[in-house]
């Protein structure tokens, strides 16, 4: 009954004082709303692979190179029969190819065409035992006993049957230029959004060894070898067994299946940490993030809860004096403190509770847009919302407790005497209030130099220079086994008229390429681990890279490619040779030498590389076109290619778009840093706004009895505003500091990052100065405004 008293007894008073309830409510809808959509996006980064029932109990094995230190996520074939048979505490071991990875790309057939596929892979069965897939229905059987058996996902099995049972029928894909027909055994449901592993197929690990037996007679053996790393292996260890029990055993391993002898190591890689801790990684098809944007969707929930929670003590602790009556009056009715504190929490936590709901509405409404915005595709109104509502309830209380927290205690410390005075009360002894309006000042900085900065770093990254001429160029990739007729492509287009030049690259940029192998230099009796990539004649003429030294390969001076090659410059530096030196070389034979450049977009330090001819290997022709002419050279390269190869689909790619679009995951970061943090300014504006609102018309005296006396409205509009430019110079005192640290520490993860540049500083601060100044003049000019006898009157 009590407490339904005070909730009565704080709606009364919220409901008189209309505007600042309103700017307060509004504070906290928009602060809570925001907080909660950057906590959802935080908890499900860090809910990656917690998906699966085991994943606490699953790990990955990662290869390492002993010298060098390079880790991938492939793993040698023998380890698996060795784990079984050496390892007692593991219970379950699969092996993972991604088709698409291993072979090239995977084509399925539906209704006579072929559709690119890119979630294929192959696994062993042991997988469905290890991972969370459930099917639509009871399997019979066993599952993937053999190389024709295939299990499809219930959105593969709607594409390609429609409303029809699959279970029994066929499926008929292509890779390699070969035809393989699969009978599906099962259906299941997909997998969930943060499961690493994705997959539409899922066929049998001996499919993989068909394929690469079909494709590579000669050399499928040296392939499929037992120290051959060509696997993605996971392994499920039994329950209640440590897993120290099972990493001490390593060693021995690693000397049982003789891969101490070729420098090797493993290391095991908890399931869990895949998605956030696998950026060293190399040859991973997994899902990646990246934990420093968990810092910053953290830190930004705390922050804008901070300023709506500020905004609430600062209002609150402004419009007390309007309280003072009341207190005195209670207080000498008998009220004890406890009641009183009781009474104010009250009003606080009714405030939240009100905008509790709110928020959740308005998260409701934003909900369709934020996939669109950001690009994050996670409902919040399914199942997973019930993980975060008792978080959000936390929030709701923990701020309303904190926000009404000094409020509450000084007034319910009052002496009733002075509380009953009738003497305005001065805002200037509330140094606790002062602290939480620097501190809201600093917070608001923060995020200003913090936002501007990160922008910077996201568009220097999308359009630094990569050593290439980006634009105009064109790239058809191809599978050598199915597309035979390179040089014949080439040729023809070459004589198109809108094609300035035309070579080929044994990789298909700007994708990850990782063909390495160590060069011995006998003249320097060094050794180093450099790249490889097979071009074409007139490959750096078209891609716009000029020679530092030497000549490229080029028609019609064939004898330049018999055992040549050409270094990048990084080479020259490891290595520590000047260009006479280069060329004096017998082995490898040089001729010319490039500056670093970058093919790779995910590429950021420069790689030592070799390029050498060999036109067998490529696999992309790279066209440099005229500008403006892209939509007729596309119809007239389409029109060679189906003449060349009339069943096999044309796709061709552009690359400075591919370039750019794979930052898609950084705009996207930069997007709700620059959102969330535009909303903490809107926030912190209707906070000020509210407390301009409140010291004008307590100060209405003040500046009529000044306009009386003779002071000029710019005076007037001075000695109103000083006291907040003080706070503003004393918050940038202190965010400056702070800020370039955090900064400091965030740009160093990027090999290639931007200064801190002083004037994204200065910029800020006069940023924030003017918006404060803004919002102050726009509230004085009004008071100012005002006759002086309306305010010089007795209340």
């Amino acid at each position: 009954m009590k407490l339904v008293k005070a909730f009565v007894t704080s709606g009364r008073f919220l409901a008189k004082s209309k505007t600042y309830t309103a700017i307060n409510l509004a504070g906290l809808v928009l602060g809570l709303t925001a907080a909660f959509i950057l906590l959802v996006f935080l908890i499900n980064e860090l809910s990656y692979n917690h998906c699966h029932s085991y994943h606490d109990r699953l790990y990955r094995i990662i290869s390492q190179d002993k010298e060098s230190g390079t880790k991938e996520a492939l793993a040698p074939i023998c380890l698996v029969t060795a784990i079984k048979e050496s390892l007692p505490g593991v219970e379950k071991v699969s092996r993972i190819v991604r088709l698409s990875f291993a072979t090239g790309k995977v084509f399925v057939k539906r209704n006579d065409l072929f559709y690119h596929e890119d979630d294929f892979i192959c696994a062993d069965p042991e997988i469905f035992d290890m991972l969370s897939i459930n099917f639509r229905e009871e399997v019979q059987g066993n599952l993937l006993n053999d190389s024709t058996q295939v299990i499809i996902s219930s959105k593969a099995a709607e594409t390609y049957f429609g409303l029809e049972n699959p279970i029994g029928k066929k499926i008929e894909i292509k890779t390699c230029g070969r035809f393989y027909s699969l009978t599906v055994q099962a259906v299941y449901q997909k997998l969930p959004w943060n499961s690493t592993i994705q997959a539409d197929f899922i066929a049998s690990i001996k499919l993989f060894s068909e394929i690469e037996w079909d494709v590579y007679p000669n050399s499928a053996s040296s392939i499929l070898s037992a120290t051959s790393s060509i696997y993605e292996t996971i392994l499920l260890i039994k329950e209640n067994i440590p897993f120290s029990d099972i990493e001490k055993n390593k060693t021995k391993l690693i000397k049982q299946t003789g891969l101490d002898s070729i420098g090797a190591n493993f290391l095991f890689q908890p399931f869990n940490e895949i998605y956030l801790n696998s950026e060293d990684i190399q040859n991973d098809c997994s899902s990646k993030g990246h934990k420093s944007n968990l810092l910053v969707y953290g830190s930004l929930a705390v922050f804008i809860l901070l300023l709506a929670g500020i905004n609430y003590s600062i209002l609150s602790t402004a419009r007390s004096v309007l309280r003072f009556k009341e207190i005195g009056v209670r207080k000498v009715l008998g009220a004890s403190r406890k009641q009183l504190v009781g009474q104010i929490l009250t009003e606080s936590l009714l405030m939240t509770l009100v905008a509790f709901p709110l928020s959740l509405l308005l998260l409701g409404l934003v909900n369709p847009f934020i996939g669109q915005m950001y690009g994050y595709e996670i409902s919040l109104y399914r199942s997973n919302i019930l993980e975060y509502i008792f978080l959000f309830a936390a929030i709701i209380l923990g701020i309303g407790f904190l926000s009404g927290a000094y409020v509450a205690v000084y007034l319910s410390n009052l002496d009733p005497l002075t509380a009953l005075k009738i003497k305005l009360f001065s805002f200037k002894r509330l140094n606790l209030g002062k602290v939480f309006i620097i501190f809201q000042l600093f917070i608001t900085l923060g995020l200003l130099i913090g936002f501007i900065t990160i922008f910077q770093q996201i568009a220097y990254l999308v359009n630094r220079d990569i050593g290439i001429n980006k634009e105009n160029l064109m790239m058809i990739t191809f599978n050598r086994k199915e597309f035979t007729n390179y040089n014949r492509l080439k040729n023809e287009v070459k004589a198109n008229h809108h094609v300035v030049s035309a070579s080929g690259v044994s990789l298909s940029p700007p994708g990850y390429s990782n063909t390495t192998t160590s060069l011995y230099i006998s003249e320097l009796n060094k050794e180093f681990t450099v790249e490889l990539i097979a071009i074409d004649y007139d490959f750096f003429q078209t891609i716009g890279v000029e020679l530092l030294f030497g000549k490229e390969f080029v028609l019609p001076d064939s004898s330049q490619t018999a055992n040549t090659t050409i270094v990048n410059q990084e080479i020259m530096r490891i290595s520590g040779m000047n260009d006479s030196m280069v060329f004096s070389l017998k082995e490898p034979k040089i001729i010319g030498v490039v500056p670093n450049f970058f093919l790779n977009s995910e590429q950021t330090a420069p790689v030592p590389t070799i390029f050498f001819f060999r036109p067998s290997l490529i696999i992309t022709l790279i066209i440099r076109y005229k500008e403006g002419t892209e939509k007729e050279l596309s119809r007239d390269v389409e029109r060679i290619w189906r003449k060349l190869a009339p069943d096999q689909p044309f796709e061709c790619r552009f690359f400075d778009r591919e370039f750019n679009s794979t930052y898609t995951r950084e705009k996207n970061f930069g997007r709700i840093v620059a959102s969330f943090s535009i909303l903490a300014f809107v926030i912190t504006g209707m906070g000020l706004f509210g407390l301009a609102l409140l010291l004008s018309e307590r100060r209405m005296k003040e500046v009529a009895i000044r306009k009386v006396l003779g002071a000029s409205d710019l005076n007037i509009m001075y000695q109103m505003q000083k006291e907040f430019l003080v706070y503003i110079a004393i918050a940038s005192f202190l965010a400056v500091p702070v800020v370039w640290y955090l900064l400091h520490l965030w740009l160093n993860q990027f090999y290639n990052h931007i200064p801190l540049h002083w004037y994204v500083f200065v910029f800020a601060i006069l940023a924030v100065g003017s918006f404060v100044s803004v919002i102050l003049i726009i509230r004085t000019r009004k008071v100012i405004k005002e006759n002086p006898l309306n305010a010089l009157k007795y209340e």
